[in-house]
């Protein structure tokens, strides 16, 4: 997904055509305050995103200068944390625009450098720095998009412990990072305590989150 300055000022327009089906308008009626940012939503082919994305693209957000409308489009086969991590650029765009204090506010409680050398020197450490994966170090907006896909997750921590062995230790962590957190950093709590005060969460949804935060880091020591 590029940054907020990329897709201004590439000027990606949306041609683009699909259909939304019930799922994706069933999340889009469940999380109002999170979506309603949110102006079209569509399915595609992968073969049918434009060819400058990424390969690896499973969806994209952008901004149509033309009729300033938020689009989010997904792969037909898109998952729930798809959907979600894209529609938290959306609502995150939406700020910026009403020149918002959000970013400075996720910048602040972050004090790390995305996208810098430092940054991956970081990263090469181990030093997690309040990131949940690889791909928040990119930028602020990857980095609050992580964190509101962490709203699609499909198993809770108490289906993990049912699975969780040493050998499949890493795909886990890697498809549920929120629960391996290390909570001795507060900028994973301060991060989602920001997300509920600007309505990316639910009061249910936070204390949902927060209560799951780092449950299974203990994993990680056995």
């Amino acid at each position: 997904m590029k940054n907020l300055k990329n897709i201004l000022a590439g000027g990606i327009v949306g041609i683009v055509a699909g259909l939304s089906t019930y799922c994706v308008l069933n999340l889009l009626t469940k999380s109002k305050s999170l979506t309603e940012s949110i102006d079209r939503v569509y399915l595609m082919e992968k073969r049918d995103f434009p060819k400058d994305l990424p390969k690896n693209t499973a969806a994209y957000t952008f901004y149509d200068k033309e009729t300033k409308k938020i689009s989010v489009v997904l792969q037909k086969n898109y998952n729930k944390k798809t959907f979600f991590h894209e529609a938290g650029h959306a609502k995150h765009f939406k700020l910026d625009f009403d020149n918002s204090a959000f970013s400075s506010e996720w910048e602040k409680i972050a004090n790390f450098e995305y996208g810098t050398v430092g940054g991956l020197i970081n990263k090469a450490l181990g030093r997690e720095s309040g990131m949940l994966c690889d791909y928040s170090f990119e930028s602020v907006y990857e980095d609050v998009a992580d964190f509101v896909g962490t709203l699609g997750y499909d198993k809770n921590p108490e289906d993990i412990k049912k699975y969780f062995t040493k050998e499949n230790l890493d795909y886990i962590k890697f498809s549920f990072p929120l629960y391996f957190a290390d909570t001795t950093d507060h900028r994973y709590k301060q991060k989602l305590d920001l997300l509920k005060e600007y309505n990316f969460l639910t009061k249910e949804e936070h204390e949902k989150l927060s209560k799951n935060l780092g449950s299974l880091n203990y994993l990680l020591k056995k």
